[in-house]
């Protein structure tokens, strides 16, 4: 009999074990009371980049957590991952036998459960389904998606991102740090700073190449490749946790962007996404996508209050049931990037809108179709969102290094205004493409106010005659009729407008040397010039 109670009690006590797993979670905080840190010295937590940075205002939410508080947590069994200011939390692993502790701590205002487990070693991971990968002989895509948004003119015009600061956040960047193509970054001392908020570590060359592929458009440097912004200087991140998908990789990415912001980053881009989770009662609905709800939305519009331009790929799922784009790319404030082919029409993957706020989605779009990048055995093509984004982010560091007064809020407001459909966007491709040579000219006729121009005048040798309207986006169609002095029509033609091509060139060379009447006709009003053919 007393070998049987032995045997039970040996058996309750073994249930009893099993029953206790230690998981992830994310531990949030009443207060920052008794916090040895003060706004009033900002350079005890902030890199003076950051205090400087434009519209950056030191509040609370910059504070460190109070550390007697993480302390108590210790006390309590608690493995402190990671903190975070901005939510005012602790990520924590812990004994789930022990959560209840820690919730009737006074300071503690919640514990969320983010992911079963302990913290992964750094393995390797596996390859994103997400993303599609593809070996290709002819490689001239590449002249195609430079050509797009004119970062070849751009990098002609020497605008390389030189001074700016870029995060990169992914789920690694396997080959970077013994790649051809990336060696420039290490001798001019470009990497500012890497970490892995998966594992806790230093190392983010492990795992997938996916963010070897996304960095290198921005990035990467040869005989054969040109990168958009290659004399930026780089922050390299790891949030995304290859090998699962939990609600923790989302608060890998803020504290993730928490710490970029500390260094001073002027963008952040990244080609993760999230909705479905291995758990599901973490994942997402339509409903939520109001650029408020999702914790790596939330993360990526307090990144852009404190001075950050945040560009994040649409996602994947234009064909899937899904179908709409991933947080954090339904924020207000998040530059959502689609993917188009090499023929400007949209990716049938590319993810779209409407979401449930008043703001279209994606906002721009990029060849992200068979792209031309630089995985961990050399260069190659690669289809996805993935790859449009780090190409939208490098063209707004080369426009931030050739306009550095102008504000992170016109800066997204004109590369959206000077998109190829900016007069008319929609929820599959947003405004359109953007592009240097647009934006340069919507930013150098935005103080003009002339309805429309019409140049040089006398016309010269070549024969060319330029229009420019003030506002291509009011006005994507013009007429042009040649008269002569007695009234007699010579020449007439019609051209598309955009502000890309304003002005707009019209060849008129089959005009003798003379004076001549010419009327350009517009949805708004008939305008009629004198010009001098020499």
């Amino acid at each position: 009999m007393n070998k049987l109670i032995l045997l039970f009690l040996s058996i309750f006590l073994s249930l009893g074990s099993i029953a206790q797993t230690t998981n992830r979670y994310m531990v949030f905080f009443t207060d920052k009371n008794n916090n040895p840190y003060s706004i009033n010295q900002p350079q005890n937590y902030l890199s003076a980049k950051a205090i400087s940075r434009e519209g950056r205002a030191i509040n609370d939410e910059d504070l460190p957590v109070t550390p007697d508080y993480l302390s108590t947590l210790i006390t309590n069994d608690a493995t402190i991952i990671g903190t975070s200011k901005w939510m005012n939390g602790a990520l924590i692993t812990l004994l789930d036998t022990d959560v209840s502790i820690i919730n009737s701590l006074s300071f503690v205002q919640q514990v969320e459960y983010i992911a079963p487990g302990a913290q992964p070693p750094v393995v390797g991971g596996r390859y994103s389904s997400e993303d599609q990968e593809s070996e290709d002989e002819e490689l001239s895509a590449t002249l195609a998606q430079q050509n797009m948004l004119n970062s070849d003119i751009m990098r002609q015009d020497g605008y390389l991102g030189k001074g700016l600061l870029v995060a990169v956040l992914d789920g690694g960047f396997r080959g970077v740090d013994q790649g051809a193509y990336f060696s420039h970054l290490y001798a001019n001392q470009q990497i500012m700073d890497i970490h892995n908020f998966v594992t806790s570590g230093e190392d983010v060359y492990n795992y997938s190449d996916h963010g070897t592929r996304v960095f290198s458009t921005i990035s990467a440097l040869g005989t054969d490749y040109d990168g958009i912004a290659t004399e930026s200087n780089f922050l390299l991140y790891v949030t995304e946790d290859v090998n699962s998908e939990y609600r923790i990789e989302e608060y890998n990415w803020l504290m993730a962007a928490e710490r970029a912001d500390s260094a001073g980053v002027d963008i952040i881009t990244t080609s993760l996404g999230y909705s479905d989770f291995d758990d599901a009662s973490m994942d997402y609905t339509h409903d939520d996508l109001d650029g408020k709800t999702a914790v790596i939305t939330i993360a990526a519009e307090k990144a852009y209050e404190k001075g950050i331009i945040v560009v994040a790929s649409a996602g994947n799922s234009g064909n899937k049931a899904w179908e709409k784009v991933t947080p954090p790319a339904d924020g207000e404030h998040v530059i959502c990037v689609g993917s188009v082919d090499e023929f400007e029409m949209k990716s049938n993957f590319s993810s779209i809108g409407p979401i449930n706020a008043n703001w279209i989605k994606p906002d721009l779009m990029a060849m992200g179709e068979r792209a031309v990048v630089i995985g961990q055995s050399g260069i190659t093509t690669s289809s996805g969102t993935s790859f449009a984004t780090p190409q939208v982010a490098g063209l707004i560091a080369g426009l931030k290094g050739k306009y550095p007064n102008i504000t992170n809020a016109a800066l997204i407001d004109i590369i959206k205004n000077s998109a190829d459909r900016a007069g008319n966007p929609d929820n599959s491709y947003g405004y359109g493409i953007p592009s240097y040579q647009a934006f340069e000219n919507f930013y150098e006729t935005g103080t003009q106010s002339a309805f429309l121009n019409v140049y040089p005048n006398p016309i010269l040798d070549d024969g060319l005659m330029q229009v420019k309207v003030s506002d291509p986006n009011a006005i994507n169609e013009l007429g042009l009729v040649i008269y002569t002095t007695d009234g007699k029509k010579i020449f007439e033609t019609s051209k598309s407008i955009s502000w890309q091509n304003n002005p707009v060139l019209v060849d008129l060379n089959v005009l003798s040397k003379g004076v001549y009447i010419a009327r350009i006709i517009t949805t708004e009003q008939i305008v009629t010039k004198r010009i001098i053919k020499q």
